[in-house]
């Protein structure tokens, strides 16, 4: 009976023993489950509350919980698409655009300029111009406007352009805006970062 009962009490203890450490462990597995579900919330937040350019379609947006581009679904956070050279770079009108090729990036003193025009829908004829159309006719009045840049909206700039690529790639705007007299052009990386660096350099960056 007495071997019996201390049998009985090993077997107690081990159990006991065998309860602290699974309970231990599993307390630290429900940690690090814990600990992984907030970095990825964390990881999703970060996505979630930030613009970025999709590496897939260059459009700038708002990245959904999924990591995934509302404008194309493709995933922004693709690192192999994300590596490659393709970015969208923003020239203004009268700055210094570079002299890193576009899409190319290398070093060219070549620049090609692109003018784009639109009219402008808060243009008012003033009291002149209808005291023109009287005299001289509304049509031609309107032509006189147009070619004096009443009444519409003018946006030129130059960007950097060597010889073989002006040659050989249609580049054309990706975007125009009138009101910052700017256009968004599809190019190289490193024309964009060469870019900042000349807009840091004249801002006494």
């Amino acid at each position: 009976m007495v071997s019996s009962s201390a049998d009985s009490d090993e077997s107690a203890a081990g159990a006991r023993e065998f309860s602290k450490r699974f309970n231990g462990a599993g307390t630290l597995v429900a940690l690090e489950a814990s600990m992984l579900v907030c970095i990825g919330f964390a990881d999703a937040l970060r996505w979630r509350t930030k613009k970025v350019e999709c590496p897939h379609c260059l459009t700038t947006v708002l990245v959904m919980t999924d990591k995934k581009c509302p404008s194309c679904g493709g995933i922004c956070s693709d690192v192999e698409v994300a590596n490659n050279r393709r970015t969208k770079v923003t020239f203004v009108q009268g700055e210094d655009p570079g002299d890193h090729c576009l899409v190319c990036a290398r070093v060219t003193p070549k620049r090609k300029s692109f003018t784009r025009v639109a009219d402008n829908e808060n243009y008012t004829a003033s009291a002149g111009d209808a005291v023109s159309s009287l005299l001289i006719g509304g049509a031609f009045t309107r032509v006189l406007n147009w070619a004096a840049g009443k009444g519409r909206h003018v946006v030129r700039v130059k960007i950097p352009l060597c010889g073989s690529c002006g040659r050989t790639m249609r580049v054309q705007p990706y975007s125009v805006d009138f009101e910052n007299r700017s256009m968004t052009f599809v190019g190289d990386r490193a024309c964009r970062e060469n870019l900042e660096q000349v807009r840091d350099a004249s801002n006494g960056g």
